[in-house]
């Protein structure tokens, strides 16, 4: 019983130092050790416990999802400013250690090749100036216009887009499936 108990004040301290945030780290809701918040998402319909998120602590919060934190934007200021403006700072993938030895890391040298040449092939396109930032807002519009919804309302994208190996993998839906190699 005293093993048990053990063990079990360690994994709760070792939780809470794991977790420990920042002072500037932004609101979220209290999660559970080892689980995080995964309880309180709604399997079906995930975007409206986000959607709820932001209404209750902001534009941007934080949540833990199993052993991750992670930060969630919402409105179209803080997006575009995440997207658009600061998109240098928030580029990079998050450390994984498994999926590291996979593929070489974020920093791993097929990555990197991969990752200038698609950089510079959007460039091409436009990327970086307004006028493709114009044509993706009009692509969105065109977006929320078909799935039915008003542009104020939340939905489940995977209802509009059609399944597919780069969709998975551009939209991170199922990233257990694509295994960059």
């Amino acid at each position: 019983m005293v093993l048990f108990l053990f063990i079990f004040v360690f994994i709760i301290i070792a939780d809470f130092l794991k977790n420990w945030s920042p002072p500037n780290f932004p609101p979220g809701p209290l999660s559970l050790p080892l689980v995080g918040n995964l309880l309180s998402v709604d399997r079906k319909h995930p975007y409206v416990y986000f959607t709820n998120l932001s209404d209750v602590y902001g534009n941007v919060c934080s949540i833990c999802l199993g052993g991750f934190k992670m930060v969630f934007v919402s409105g179209y200021k803080v997006v575009k400013e995440a997207l658009a403006t600061q998109a240098d700072n928030f580029m990079d993938r998050p450390y994984q250690a498994m999926a590291n030895r996979v593929y070489l890391g974020e920093t791993g040298l097929q990555i990197s090749k991969q990752r200038r040449f698609a950089l510079s092939t959007l460039r091409n396109f436009g990327l970086g100036k307004s006028t493709m930032e114009q044509s993706v807002c009009e692509e969105i519009r065109h977006l929320t216009n078909d799935s039915g919804e008003s542009p104020n309302r939340a939905f489940w994208i995977c209802v509009i887009f059609p399944f597919s190996h780069v969709t998975h993998y551009l939209l991170h839906l199922h990233p257990h499936t694509c295994i960059i190699s």
